[in-house]
This record gives structure tokens, sequence and C-alpha cells, in this order.
């Protein structure tokens, strides 16, 4: 898919990749969440790995690990749910980590899965 640019809903700048997701059963994933394959196939709103990072649980170590900002509210309480992943250029502004993760500790590793975030203030 070649370079599309929208924005009507402040999140996204720029979109290289769309990836059609599975997510993980129990939780409502909202827009802009940051998603992380998991080692059960599914994505959930995980911990971005970063290269010296050893994985727990069902984390992938960074090799491994796909990271997509997810593109509209999933409700998954129910159980597994489809989603869209984008990777490109987002508003740092909508985005939501897993945990208490935060931009600054994983923007590198971000930017090597191809989501790069730039602060709009909007």
């Amino acid at each position: 898919m070649g370079k599309v640019t929208i924005s009507p809903d402040n999140l996204v700048v720029e979109i290289e990749e769309t990836e059609g997701i599975t997510l993980l059963t129990g939780t409502t994933y909202t827009q802009g969440m940051v998603v992380t394959l998991q080692n059960t196939g599914k994505y959930s709103q995980g911990i971005v790995i970063n290269p010296e990072d050893t994985p727990a649980g069902t984390e992938l170590p960074f090799s491994e690990q796909k990271v997509y900002i997810l593109s509209a509210d999933v409700d998954a309480t129910g159980g597994d749910a489809e989603g869209v992943g984008y990777t490109g250029k987002f508003n740092s502004n909508k985005i939501t980590f897993g945990g208490a993760q935060t931009e600054s500790q994983v923007a590198g590793t971000l930017q090597a899965k191809n989501i790069i975030l730039n602060d709009w203030r909007q």
C-alpha cells in the first residue's frame, strides 16, 4: 500500500502499513493504543520491548515483536476481536502506551518498528 495522508481524528499524519490484527480478549481497546504481538499470535496493549530488554510472560523479544497503533476502538471484552493496526507517523498526544511505559522509554524502538510520533499539541 502506498503512503496515505489523513488526519480527521488528529491521530494519523501518514500511514505506511495497514494490517488486520486479532486483539486478545479481556478489555476494550481504544484508538491510538500501542498494541504488540504476543507469543499467542494475538495483539494486546503490551509493553514495547527494547533490544536490550528481556521479554517476560507472553512478550516476544524485540527481533520478533510487531508493534502497531490501533486505528479504531475495539471491544474485546467478550472474546478475541478483529482490529486494524497502522505503522507510520502519528500525533504523540493521541497515543496510549501499555502499563507505565512512556514514549521517551521506547521512542527509538518505535522508530525501528516504523512508528514515528510527533507532538501536535492539538
